[in-house]
């Protein structure tokens, strides 16, 4: 038979609310406060109005100044140029035929993932969960430092392209 005590509302809630204290609270670790934007790439596209230029019109061919009619209401208008894509000096064909100085597919997305991966390995993990509470902060030091440093680098790209081609 099981032994039966008895303990005050007060004791128990007592016991409950230090049960609660001891717990340890799993705080939320991501990136996401200091990941790489379309907007970080905007700003240094918006530096260079001639990349910008280009960057923002679809092409007929993969050569020449003949821009691909935009269809206002079409499927076209959707997915024309971005200033928010990494500039190409070559144009890319995408699966519609149409050219671009961006690959359509390199999203900020995407480079945040390298960014993160790059900044995890760094730390010797292969996820977030894997850092501890202080590895983790460095690792969104780590992470912001690298961000800019892709940032500037990708500016300076732009500026020395504008040197070596004047039409840019």
């Amino acid at each position: 038979m099981e032994e039966v005590i008895t303990i005050s509302k007060r004791e128990l809630q007592e016991m409950i609310a230090e049960a609660v204290a001891n717990k340890m609270v799993k705080v939320r670790k991501d990136f996401g406060q200091v990941a790489i934007t379309d907007e970080d790439i905007r700003i240094v596209n918006n530096n260079h109005p001639k990349v910008l230029d280009l960057l923002q019109n679809p092409y007929k061919r993969e050569i020449g100044s003949a821009i691909y009619p935009i269809i206002a209401g079409g499927r076209w208008d959707s997915n024309i140029g971005s200033d928010s894509k990494i500039f190409s000096t070559n144009r890319l064909r995408d699966k519609r035929g149409i050219y671009y100085h961006s690959k359509q597919n390199l999203y900020t997305s995407l480079i945040h993932e390298q960014l993160k991966s790059l900044v995890l390995s760094l730390h010797g993990a292969t996820v977030i969960k894997d850092l501890t509470d202080d590895e983790f902060q460095n690792a969104l030091e780590t992470y912001n430092e690298f961000k800019n440093f892709f940032l500037d680098r990708y500016n300076v790209r732009l500026t020395k392209l504008k040197q070596e081609f004047p039409e840019l």
